[in-house]
């Protein structure tokens, strides 16, 4: 009997792929594959067969909860967290990812490379794990020069549509969140630690240097650089829980000014002549993709970023951009050892094929349940997310009033279409011929089998 794996989704551009990558190789395996958003794979678990339930964290009780729900009803705890790449200090990661009794209830943690074992370690929370693998992560096994052909044809349509640009990608949720000016701290207020002061003093005083950060990069970077490279486009893509507005203000200003939130980054960074960063994980995805990145840091920020130029001011950037223009300059690679160490990365053993292979030991005592997908079930699931997606087509429009918050920006939906595109590309770079089969379940969920 096929063993069942339920993969959620918050941040759809972040995180199709590397989840269609998984459920593709894992279906090779024997495996049925549920893909969907938080809300509805919370659903369809009470009511599935007993298999691997995936989480992105354990931060919160809130999560262990749904651990323990999920649980209740015969399903296995696994880790696979691809948001620890950059670290806090060790005293602030233990407080504000981790949530010791959710750790407990973990059956498999998959980690994203050695350091990310060792914080565990060291804030003595290894010993509460009931295994673990270093596996490295789906989302950067599709940097990898195997799997990023899989990005050919949208670099190609985007270099056709824009031409030459300068992708910047913006990281300031603390200071312009999509929620409104205290969308960030009335969440910090719902949190776990909201009463521990040392963390409301380390989150206040990053929130304020992102602020000033913003400031700079809407007032003076962002129009100057429009103004320095007149011939290339400036694409502005925003962080998934940002407010667009200020941006699209400068889109209306500077005619070579493009705002979008659209797709996986990859492609984006692949067809663009570099990327500026303001201190996020793209700057290490770009190294991955043999791109060069750039950290723009007028304030002398501490960032625990990897593999990526840093620059001061603008004459520095601009002098460097347009060495980079001429193709005199290679990527940054003064941390390639750290890097080595803090993302599992090899084509030898890609991580879809670790996690796998440490899935298949496990079994689960069922009664022959299955899921019965008929023709009709399939239409009725078809109509269904027509509806649906009419209904928040016409939300949408009103998005950029602030009527529509932060979680339809991070997960606007998800359908069969979609997700064939991205799995025969797929197919077609693995050189795998065996049918893949792809079933709607409703809206915002679908499910991977063989045919």
């Amino acid at each position: 009997m096929k063993e069942w794996i339920y993969l959620p989704i918050e941040t759809k551009n972040r995180e199709l792929h590397s989840r269609i990558l998984l459920a593709l190789n894992a279906v090779l395996e024997n495996f049925n594959v549920v893909i969907a958003s938080k809300n509805k794979l919370r659903k369809l678990i009470r009511y599935y067969p007993p298999g691997f339930v995936f989480f992105k964290d354990h931060a919160s009780n809130k999560t262990k909860e749904l651990m323990e729900e999920a649980i209740s009803y015969s399903h296995k705890i696994i880790l696979l967290d691809e948001e620890s790449i950059v670290f806090h200090p060790d005293d602030i990661f233990k407080k504000i990812r981790v949530n010791i009794e959710a750790t407990k209830l973990i059956d498999h943690a998959f980690f994203i490379g050695k350091e990310h074992k060792n914080v565990y370690e060291r804030i003595n929370v290894l010993k509460f794990l009931k295994d673990f693998t270093i596996s490295g992560n789906p989302r950067f096994d599709m940097t990898t020069p195997l799997l990023r052909d899989t990005y050919k044809n949208e670099v190609l349509k985007l270099r056709k549509k824009y031409g030459r640009f300068i992708l910047v990608n913006t990281h300031f949720a603390q200071a312009n969140h999509l929620d409104g000016d205290r969308g960030f701290w009335s969440r910090f207020k719902k949190s776990d630690y909201a009463n521990d002061l040392e963390v409301r003093k380390y989150l206040e005083d990053l929130s304020n240097e992102r602020k000033e950060l913003f400031e700079n990069y809407c007032k003076d970077l962002i129009p100057n650089l429009s103004k320095e490279f007149k011939d290339f486009k400036i694409i502005i893509r925003t962080h998934p829980e940002e407010n667009d507005s200020k941006y699209s203000l400068l889109a209306r200003k500077f005619k070579n000014i493009i705002v979008i939130h659209k797709g996986s980054v990859h492609p984006w960074i692949l067809a663009s002549e570099l990327l500026i960063h303001s201190g996020c994980t793209t700057g290490t995805e770009a190294y991955a993709l043999d791109k060069i990145s750039i950290f723009y840091n007028c304030f002398k920020l501490n960032y625990p970023g990897l593999s990526t130029y840093e620059v001061e001011n603008k004459t520095q950037l601009f002098s460097l951009i347009k060495t980079i223009i001429k193709g005199n300059t290679k990527k940054a690679n003064n941390d390639l050892k750290k890097l080595q160490k803090i993302i599992n990365l090899s084509e030898d053993l890609l991580s879809f094929d670790s996690i796998i292979q440490a899935l298949k030991k496990y079994k689960f005592k069922r009664k022959g349940i299955e899921i019965n997908l008929s023709f009709q079930k399939e239409l009725i699931n078809n109509l269904v997310e027509s509806v649906v997606y009419f209904f928040r087509n016409i939300k949408f429009l009103f998005y950029r009033k602030g009527m529509v918050k932060s979680g339809r920006k991070k997960f606007n939906g998800l359908n069969k279409k979609e997700s064939i595109i991205i799995i025969n590309a797929l197919k077609k770079q693995l050189s795998i011929r065996k049918s893949i089969q792809i079933y709607n379940l409703g809206p915002d969920a679908i499910l991977v089998k063989n045919k």
